[in-house]
C-alpha cells in the first residue's frame, strides 16, 4: 500500500539526480526488508518515490543497491562451499552453467521490469503483494494447512 501511496508523488528526478541523502534512506529501506514478507526492491522503491525520484530512477537504483548484497552472498556461499570441500569436479559444469543461466534470466528480469514500469504504475506489483499476503493470513487463519 505503501509503493502504491508513492507511486502517486509526481518525482522527476532521475537515477543521475540521487543525492547521498537519497541512497541512506533507501539503504535504511533495504535494511527493513530484513522482516519476512518485506520486499527488498519494492521497500527501496517506495523510499526512492517518496524521495522525489521517477519510477525509471527508483527502480534502477534499487536494483543497482541490489549489486553488494548480491556479491556478498556470492563470497559468503563461495567460503562456505570451499570449507566443506569445494565444488566436486562432477558438478563443475553445472555449477557454471547455473551461474551463466543465473545471470541471464536476472538481466532479462530486470530489463523487463524497467521497461514495464516505464509506461505503467506499480499497480500490478501492489495487487500482487495484496493477494499473496490476503491469501497467506486465510490459509494461516483456516484450517487449510
Amino acid at each position: 500500500l505503501l509503493l502504491a501511496l508513492a507511486d502517486g508523488t509526481r518525482g522527476k528526478r532521475t537515477i543521475d539526480e540521487v543525492s547521498l541523502t537519497d541512497a541512506l534512506a533507501m539503504g535504511v529501506g533495504q535494511a527493513i526488508a530484513l522482516q519476512p514478507g518485506v520486499s527488498r526492491s519494492g521497500v527501496t522503491i517506495t523510499v526512492g518515490r517518496f524521495a522525489g525520484l521517477s519510477r525509471d530512477g527508483a527502480a534502477r537504483f534499487a536494483f543497482l543497491m541490489s549489486l553488494p548484497i548480491t556479491a556478498g552472498a556470492v563470497i559468503f556461499k563461495w567460503f562456505d562451499v570451499q570449507g566443506e570441500g569445494g565444488v566436486p569436479s562432477e558438478y563443475l559444469a553445472p555449477f557454471a552453467w547455473g551461474i551463466v543461466a543465473s545471470g541471464i534470466t536476472g538481466y532479462i528480469a530486470v530489463w523487463g521490469t524497467l521497461k514495464l514500469i516505464r509506461t505503467r504504475s506499480f499497480a500490478p506489483f501492489v495487487l500482487y503483494r495484496l493477494v499473496v499476503g490476503v491469501s497467506i493470513l486465510m490459509v494461516l487463519a483456516t484450517t487449510l494447512r
